[in-house]
């Protein structure tokens, strides 16, 4: 009986959105932990930390904002590379936005709020072959947005103590967590083909600009491809 209970309970589109959502941003646990720890160990208080990661909400972009942190930069600089590493999230939202016409806005603008690199991944694999929910996207997001900032909580707590993230790992987590996202979507010869040709821009901003011009260039990429190949 208990068995039945959960499997109904699961066919609901929002509790379904979270289940689906969940091995995803738990493999990311401990990319928020290593955010927090770096975090603190650089100075900013418990408050700080967590409070900055609830507004943001954008892994690669609050590692970015401490990378500027960190180089005594502050200010505008700090947002204006938040607002380019995160421009691609408007191009998720209009990746999304066909399969989802019609439905409750409330629900689409609170689940915007962690609209990430994961939740997208999860929610266009779903859309692609159901159909689009409102309901199954909140879920997702409200999976998302919880657990990233409660691993953020509990680096934030025990990054007080002084420890080598790499030497343990860590510094891994955050990149296995988008190679996995990446497996996911590489279903056709386009996709590998698209995957190398952005690999390849990426590489070479990054050599002559930095992260944030990686980001830029192998998102732009990636859409003019789509856009000529019509995907």
């Amino acid at each position: 009986m208990e068995a039945t209970t959960l499997a109904e309970k699961r066919e609901r589109p929002f509790i379904q959105g979270m289940w689906d959502t969940f091995p995803i941003v738990a493999s990311g646990f401990f990319d928020g932990i290593v955010y927090a720890v770096i975090a603190r160990q650089m100075g900013l208080s418990w408050t700080e930390t967590v409070a900055l990661s609830m507004m943001v909400n954008g892994a690669s972009s609050q590692f970015a904002a401490l990378g500027l942190i960190k180089q005594g930069i502050f200010g505008w600089p700090v947002i204006l590379s938040t607002l380019l590493i995160n421009a691609r999230h408007i191009i998720y939202g209009l990746s999304l936005g066909p399969y989802l016409k019609g439905q409750s806005k409330g629900k689409l603008w609170v689940g915007s709020v962690s609209l990430s690199d994961e939740t997208y991944g999860v929610n266009i694999h779903r859309f692609s072959r159901h159909g689009g929910d409102a309901n199954y996207f909140l879920g997702s997001a409200t999976m998302d947005y919880s657990l990233w900032q409660f691993s953020v909580m509990t680096g934030a707590t025990i990054g007080h103590f002084t420890f080598d993230t790499q030497a343990i790992g860590l510094d891994f987590a955050f990149l296995a967590t988008f190679i996995g996202l990446l497996m996911l979507q590489l279903t056709t010869r386009t996709k590998w083909g698209c995957l190398v040709l952005v690999g390849i821009v990426s590489t070479v901003a990054q050599y002559q600009w930095g992260p944030i011009a990686a980001v830029f260039f192998g998102t732009f990429t990636a859409i003019v491809y789509g856009g000529w190949l019509d995907e």
